[in-house]
Formats: structure tokens, sequence, C-alpha cells
């Protein structure tokens, strides 16, 4: 009992389960925890405190870790599912939303106040893992969840900022692939790998610019892998990142012309069971035609907080275009959340939010 009265406080308990996983840098912890660096450090400090002064977190060259004590208590936590504690995985050693939880998750609008976000950033050994909120049943994938991982600095000639690789991997329920590639198609916390990215950047004074992209999928006969090589480096059009920020572009890809129009709308606290962020919301809307007719008109929305991190994404669809595919995937597609744009009715085809943040 006096462990239960020493962690009850639901902050105390998002600090031990962040642990769980490993050492983690104030500012990891005070994220992962779901709290803003800007605004929120003092309340943080305050209950992180009474956690060392307790023996249940200690304090090792600028990282924080569980004790004894804390890994004690941890287990505790976990044994009591009603105190909402996430449990561990196997894998990793990164903790994961169980099978059956659905996260609760709100969105307010803060209309008041301004926020900027100035700078990208994705420490080497960063690992985001993002989940369905389920909200969309999937025929064809089963349940999907993903993982962004920097891998670390690469050295390349003639680049004078900082270079990152940043590995993106989808997994998906059922096996989305040839026959020939199952056999080697990784398989992670039961889980097939339908996607895997590797993406180079450079960091300048500048800005932020895309390298290199090279993709691989089991739906591939070989394994080979599909490479773009940006020459001259694509410059990402963020950060900075503040509200009523807007761009337009178009440009060809092959046979198809891209249009994109995208708008910061404004601030939002977003909170997911336990957790809250302040996050800028900005909606992208983009269609790709041929011939003059729309093959894919997306309407994506990003929940952006500090260092460009995204909490929660969601992609609508309009049911007018001619690709159908991410409709037949979606059971009772027509009774999903809705989006006007354009004089179109988008429907929800996806959703995802930030589970996990480990570095």
């Amino acid at each position: 009992m006096a462990i239960l009265r020493a962690v009850a406080h639901p902050l105390r308990k998002s600090i031990i389960s962040s642990l769980i996983s490993g050492e983690q840098t104030f500012s990891h912890l005070m994220l992962d925890c779901g709290l803003d660096p800007g605004s929120e450090t003092g309340i943080f400090l305050y209950h992180l405190s009474k956690l060392m002064e307790e023996s249940f977190v200690e304090k090792k060259k600028e990282r924080y870790r569980l004790t004894k004590h804390g890994n004690a208590a941890s287990r505790l936590l976990q044994s009591l599912p009603h105190l909402n504690i996430y449990p561990s995985i196997e894998e990793e050693g990164q903790k994961r939303i169980s099978e059956g939880a659905i996260p609760k998750i709100t969105v307010e609008e803060v209309p008041a106040e301004d926020m900027v976000i100035n700078q990208w950033e994705f420490k080497p050994g960063e690992e985001r893992l993002y989940k369905e909120t389920k909200r969309i049943p999937s025929d064809i994938f089963g349940e999907t969840f993903y993982t962004k991982k920097c891998l670390g600095t690469v050295n390349l000639p003639n680049e004078t900022g900082r270079t990152f690789m940043v590995r993106h991997e989808t997994y998906t329920r059922n096996y989305f692939g040839t026959e020939k590639n199952r056999i080697r198609t990784p398989f992670k916390d039961g889980y097939y790998l339908s996607m895997r990215e590797y993406d180079t950047f450079s960091v300048r004074d500048d800005g932020v610019y895309m390298l290199w992209t090279s993709v691989w999928g089991p739906n591939y006969e070989t394994e080979k892998p599909e490479e773009t090589i940006y020459d001259p480096p694509e410059k990402l059009r963020e950060p900075p990142m503040k509200i009523g920020d807007e761009t337009s572009y178009e440009k060809k890809e092959g046979d198809y012309l891209l249009r994109v129009h995208s708008k910061v709308i404004g601030r939002y606290t977003l909170r997911i069971d336990d957790r809250s962020f302040h996050c800028l919301l900005k909606r992208t809307h983009s269609v790709w035609t041929k011939n003059e007719e729309s093959e894919i008109d997306r309407v994506g929305e990003r929940f952006v907080t500090h260092g460009l991190v995204d909490i929660l994404t969601r992609a609508y669809h309009a049911s007018t275009q001619k690709r159908r595919w991410m409709f037949e995937a979606i059971k009772n597609w027509e009774k999903n959340p809705t989006f006007e744009c354009c004089g179109q009715k988008h429907y929800l085809t996806s959703e995802f939010f930030l589970a996990k943040r480990t570095c």
C-alpha cells in the first residue's frame, strides 16, 4: 500500500511506465509523459523529484532510470490493469499498448494562443511507435502499426550539415506480399513486415533537406528496393511551422500531375488517455490526376508537437477518386467520419497515434 500511495499520481505512474523500457534523458522522459518542456517543466520536476526522494528513480550521467525499488513498483502497477499502466512487450525493450486497448483521444482547439515549431528533431537511437486508433477496421490488412527509428548520422560527400538516416517500418496483421517473399519477410510481435523505407536527411543552417529514399516491400518479386535520389536535394517545407502558414505547388510524377495545398490551421490540445500534447494542426489536400482524371484525392491531417513530432495523423479520401482499393480494404467505410474539402466529401481511411517514443 505504501508503494501505491507513493506512485498514485497519474504523472508518477507515467514516469515509471516510461522508464520500464530503459534509461531516458530529462527532456525525452518529459515528452514521453506527454508534457510540454516549454511550459510544464515545474510540475514534471516536482513529481520526478518525489520519485527520486522515495528511491523509485535515480539519475546517472544525465539519464534517469528505475531503481530496484522502482522496478518492484512497476511490476506491481502492471499487475493492476485498472491503474492504466501499459504492459511491456518482449522485443527490443519497448512498451506497447495491449492488443485490446482502445485509446481515449480528445482534440480541443486553443483559439487565443500562438505556437511556433522551429526545429526538426530526431536523435540517433530514437524510435517512435505508432498504432491505429482502431476506429477504422480493415478487411485486407487486419491491424497495422508502424515504427520510425533514427539509425544515426551518416557521412556523405559534399554534405556540410548533419546527415541522418531514418528507418520507417510498417507491420500488418495479415501477410501482404508474394508467396516467394513470404519466407524472407521479417516477423515482429505477431505482425508481418509490409514496408521498409530508409530516408536520408540533411539538417543545414537554412532548413532540412531530403537526400535519398529507399523502399522495399514483400509484394516485390525480388528484394531489390526502389530507390529515389533527390538531385538537387528536396527541401522540406517545414520547419518553422506557425499558425497561418500556407503553401501550394504542383509537380509532375511520371504520368501523374500532383497538386498540393497545405495550411497550418491552429493550435490544439490533444489528449491520449492520460497524456496531453500541445500541437499545431496541419491540413494538406493532395490530388493526383492522370489524363485530367482524379486518381487519388486525399486530405491529410497532422497534429504536430515540438521537434516536429507527429502525435496524431489522419487520412481522408474522396469516394469519387478512381483508385478504390483503400475503400475496399475498410469495413463499412461509408459510415466513417467525413471531411468536406473543395466540394467533395472525404471519408476517414486511416488514423494513427504516437503510442511510444523511446531513445
